[in-house]
């Protein structure tokens, strides 16, 4: 079966039959060798993330395992494997995926109790990330949907995000350890950036400046995507006028 799966992995059905055989295997041995079981199913799944390490159907099997299973010697694996994974392709949407699933959709694990605490670690660890591509998507996605999920403002990490938005590089010598810069030779200003800050300024009612950057966006930085620029603007000045 480890060959099949290897071979076939973004087939669904395997991975499927995978669950009912570990399901099986585990309602007869529930007692003493199946946390090392569990846990050797998940250094096989990290092996074959070595063929393809965004297949939704592998990662899905994995988080399966994590809540079916529900065991902390599983869950305190996964936040080094995480780091692991991103290190090696920070650009790997699905591992930023499966980090917001361990961190915020499954339940507070253990020395995680200090939410607050959680926040702070996750957004300096993100804004980190980003410093290192910063028009990669999938860390701007995952800080939002932070803020999101704890009701954080965007404007709270405006003092990041604003270097972000510049043409150039910032000259200051002086590292804000809590901010990173843009990486060397980093291709500036980044579009998730500008359209961060620019849902900055709306939620700050400050809806020209917000529809400047989307302006910005649409006919200079981004002009593929022109159509939903202008309708980014359109939704921001309907903000303006409900207000």
């Amino acid at each position: 079966m480890d060959e099949i799966a290897t071979v076939f992995l973004k087939n669904y059905q395997v991975w499927h039959h995978r669950r009912l055989l570990l399901t099986y295997i585990y309602s007869k041995d529930p007692g003493t060798k199946s946390p090392d079981l569990l846990l050797k199913e998940l250094k096989f799944i990290e092996k074959v993330f070595e063929e393809d390490s965004k297949n939704y159907h592998t990662w899905s099997y994995r988080q399966w395992i994590l809540s079916n299973f529900n065991r902390n010697s599983l869950w305190v694996v996964e936040i080094p494997f995480i780091e692991k994974m991103i290190g090696q392709d920070v650009r790997n949407n699905s591992a930023w995926h499966h980090r917001f699933f361990v961190v915020f959709d499954s339940g507070v694990r253990q020395g995680d109790e200090d939410r607050e605490d959680v926040l702070r670690r996750e957004i300096s660890y993100t804004k980190g990330k980003i410093s290192l591509a910063p028009n990669n998507l999938s860390p701007w996605n995952y800080l939002r949907g932070i803020l999101d999920r704890t009701k954080t403002p965007y404007e709270s990490v405006e003092e990041f995000v604003v270097p972000y938005t510049k043409s150039e590089e910032s000259t200051d010598s002086v590292v804000d350890l809590d901010n990173p810069p843009p990486s060397k030779g980093a291709q500036l200003p980044a579009v998730p950036a500008v359209e961060f800050l620019a849902d900055i300024r709306g939620s700050q009612g400050r809806i020209p400046e917000a529809t400047e950057l989307f302006r910005l966006l649409g006919d200079n930085l981004d002009t593929i995507r022109k159509r939903y620029w202008d309708f980014r603007i359109k939704e921001t000045q309907g903000l303006s006028r409900k207000s």
